[in-house]
């Protein structure tokens, strides 16, 4: 019976709430159509009691606008340029992507002119995959025979995901300073001799800061983009199974000793924005070019140093690169101001 007179009381009180929303926004309908109609005549003085109480509740989206414009051309007209000033303020912040259409007020517009309304910043994210591309600079063959130097490829897809903070230059090119989580994975194949193979797979996991700058191409919901930058990795990890056939596989090798710890990269690549409200959805597609081998030499001639060496496999000097593909979202920040 309690938890029935609680559920009934509950019901009651949305009721009301629901009733008293419902009659706001009436009496505000009914004020914005008086303001209207007070501007119609001049009687500019009693617009803003009409208006200002329903700005924060009350109206609907289309209605507040309407009622933003119609406050501050009463402002303009009532030459009070500082108190204009202020409302305009309130509805870039509330409206940061508002454009103006034919019927506007020539004052209204000619104010929100004065202001500087570009975005200043965006935050954001991405989530994806990536794929290994290993360009070999220089073959270190353990066969006898010249030239069986083995195939590389991708091993699987890996992934990534990073935080992207960008600073809009203007209205076309935007910087973006990120910071990116990597997993990807590559193999080897190869036959030392004619009747042994290997298969050689070797997982990394990198921690880097791309900064790249991206041109804007065109202008409408859906805009194409062009990027180009550096990047800076750091591997934290790396592990290599070999499997020999006939033979074994081995235990998991770490292999962080036999990597440059450090890596540079140039960054090519483009992509789609989808915009929505006060942000944008974009697909990206990137090429992150090694410029630096990856193989550290300094071990190299003490085979006993060497785990591949056990296994009939040595490092051939090579380049990492890696393609990712992502979806991201960022968050357009504004901070509206007069010029």
């Amino acid at each position: 019976m309690k938890s029935k007179a609680i559920l009934t009381l509950a019901l009651f009180l949305a009721t009301v709430a629901g009733s008293n929303l419902l009659k706001a926004q009436e009496n505000c309908a009914l004020n914005l159509k008086r303001a209207q109609e007070l501007f119609g005549i001049g009687q500019i003085e009693e617009i803003p009691v009409l208006i200002e109480s329903c700005l924060q509740s009350g109206f609907t989206r289309e209605e507040k606008i309407l009622a933003y414009k119609i406050l501050i051309n009463a402002y303009v007209f009532d030459d009070n340029p500082e108190k204009a000033g202020v409302v305009m303020l309130g509805f870039l912040k509330k409206y940061p992507e508002y454009n103006v259409i034919s019927t506007d007020p020539s004052e209204f517009i000619n104010l929100m002119q004065q202001f500087d309304n570009r975005p200043r910043f965006s935050v954001g994210l991405t989530l994806g995959g990536t794929s290994s591309v290993i360009r070999v600079i220089d073959p270190v063959n353990t066969s006898p025979l010249r030239g069986n130097f083995g195939l590389y490829s991708p091993s699987g897809i890996g992934y990534h995901a990073s935080l992207m903070f960008i600073k809009n230059l203007n209205s076309k090119i935007e910087l973006a300073i990120e910071t990116d989580f990597k997993s990807t994975v590559f193999s080897q194949s190869l036959s030392p001799n004619s009747f042994t193979s290997i298969s050689y797979i070797e997982s990394q996991q990198i921690i880097s800061l791309p900064v790249s700058a991206t041109y804007t191409l065109g202008k409408g919901k859906y805009t194409p983009y062009a990027r180009l930058g550096i990047n800076t990795g750091l591997l934290i990890s790396s592990g290599a199974d070999i499997i020999t056939d006939p033979g074994s596989e081995s235990p998991r090798i770490s292999n962080l000793n036999n990597r440059q710890l450090i890596g540079f990269y140039g960054v090519l690549g483009g992509g789609v924005k989808f915009k929505i409200s006060k942000a944008y959805l974009f697909l990206d597609v990137r090429y992150n070019v090694a410029l630096a081998n990856q193989v550290n030499n300094s071990g190299r001639n003490d085979t006993t140093a060497d785990e591949l060496w056990l296994y009939q496999t040595r490092d051939d000097n090579f380049y990492h690169d890696d393609v990712n593909f992502s979806l991201g979202f960022v968050r357009t920040l504004y901070q509206p101001r007069k010029k």
